[in-house]
């Protein structure tokens, strides 16, 4: 990893720990605007499909990345609802005076 790669690690975990807003991929109302998106764009992407206006292969496309946007949107829910348990473990000295001697 380079220099530059670590201190923007570093800088991203550093503000974790004074970051006490709860992130945006776990509030109920943006879970529910996030599924009815996923649900229409499938639905959709079914009823071009059953209408013969694409292709199998453009349809399977389609779907493949649907289902790469679920697996992604449910990583980063995940990770945001175990960040606040990890954080007590993380020496936030250690990270600053890592960041200090990078800087330096």
């Amino acid at each position: 990893m380079s220099k530059k790669e670590e201190v923007k690690v570093l800088e991203a975990v550093l503000k974790k720990f004074t970051n006490t807003q709860k992130p945006m991929i776990q509030k109920w109302w943006f879970q529910i605007a996030l599924w009815i998106i996923f649900s229409s764009f499938i639905a959709m992407g079914i009823a071009l499909h059953k209408n013969n206006s694409i292709p199998d292969f453009v349809y399977m496309i389609w779907i493949m990345i649907l289902g790469a946007a679920v697996g992604i949107a449910a990583m980063l829910k995940v990770s945001a609802r175990q960040w606040p348990m990890l954080l007590p473990h993380i020496s936030k000295k250690s990270i600053e005076s890592r960041l200090d001697e990078l800087n330096t």
